[in-house]
């Protein structure tokens, strides 16, 4: 077995290369908070450095993805509880969400629903569509079991499709019964 010095460094490593491939999905969980490009954009900052930051607590018993994504939740939780947001405006809304192939009356309609769930399933659902995690990797990261993230992304998923207006069927596909 190394030496600490050498597991530190090669969990800073790994931290580091883990935080360059995921730069895109930290940006669109940070974007889910705050609702405003020049926030997430800052808000990403935030995060990238408080990773690296505290990069010497990371001790290997999850995923550098997941301790990334505790990192994440919890500044994007500090940031909103500072009430640092500024208001997103519907351009910024269909610039951030709009890709070839949306439709852009969808993409403000849910970001305006997904503003209206509570933060739970805010939370829940960020960083399941946009975060990209797996429901495993929720469970870890916010310390629930996978019945409860699975629970609360099933009861997200019905909120926005009630508040969407979609009668039959889930947001992921799957009929409601």
């Amino acid at each position: 077995m190394g030496s600490i010095g050498a597991r530190v460094s090669k969990g800073e490593d790994i931290l580091y290369r883990a935080l360059l491939s995921m730069d895109r999905r930290i940006w669109r969980l940070a974007y889910s908070y705050v609702r405003n490009v020049e926030d997430a954009q800052d808000l990403s900052q935030d995060i990238r450095l408080k990773v690296l930051e505290k990069g010497g607590g990371f001790l290997g018993d999850s995923s550098a993805e997941t301790w990334i994504f505790r990192v994440a939740i919890n500044a994007c939780r500090d940031y909103a509880r500072k009430g640092a947001r500024r208001s997103a405006s519907e351009v910024e809304l269909v610039e951030e969400l709009h890709s070839p192939g949306e439709d852009r009356a969808m993409a403000i309609a849910l970001g305006i629903a997904m503003e209206g769930l509570p933060p739970r399933q805010r939370q829940l659902l960020s960083l399941r569509e946009f975060g990209g995690l797996a429901y495993r990797e929720i469970a870890q990261v916010l310390g629930l079991s996978i019945g409860s993230v699975e629970s609360g992304i099933f009861d997200a998923r019905r909120s926005l499709a009630v508040r969407l207006g979609v009668a039959e069927g889930g947001m992921d596909g799957t009929e409601s019964g």
